[in-house]
C-alpha cells in the first residue's frame, strides 16, 4: 500500500511545507479514515501490512492508525521511509 508519493515529484506527505513549494505539503494517497479501512481489511485476515511512507507526516498518519490496531506476531512493515522525525523512531 502506499500512504503518500515520492519527494522528486513533491508528492511525499511532510509535516512542513516543502522548502521551494511554500504552502505546499505533498499528497497523502488515502486520507486517514480510507487507509484505517484498508489496514483494519488486511487485520482482519490476521496479515501483517506493508506499507509504503516517503514523508515524516505519512508515517505519523501510519503510525497513529497501526496503534490503534491489533498487534500480530507477524511484523508489519513500513518501507521507504525517508524523512523521519526523532519523536517518530521510538514509535
Amino acid at each position: 500500500m502506499f500512504a503518500d508519493g515520492a519527494l522528486g515529484r513533491r508528492t511525499a506527505l511532510l509535516s512542513k511545507a516543502y522548502h521551494d513549494a511554500p504552502g505546499h505539503y505533498g499528497e497523502a494517497m488515502h486520507d486517514k479514515a480510507e487507509l484505517f479501512e484498508m489496514f483494519k481489511e488486511v487485520r482482519d485476515y490476521s496479515m501483517p501490512i506493508t506499507v509504503h511512507t516517503i514523508g515524516d507526516q505519512a508515517l505519523e498518519n501510519v503510525l497513529d492508525i497501526m496503534d490503534e490496531l491489533p498487534k500480530l506476531t507477524k511484523r508489519d512493515r513500513i518501507i521507504h521511509v525517508s524523512l523521519i522525525r526523532d519523536n517518530l523512531i521510538q514509535r
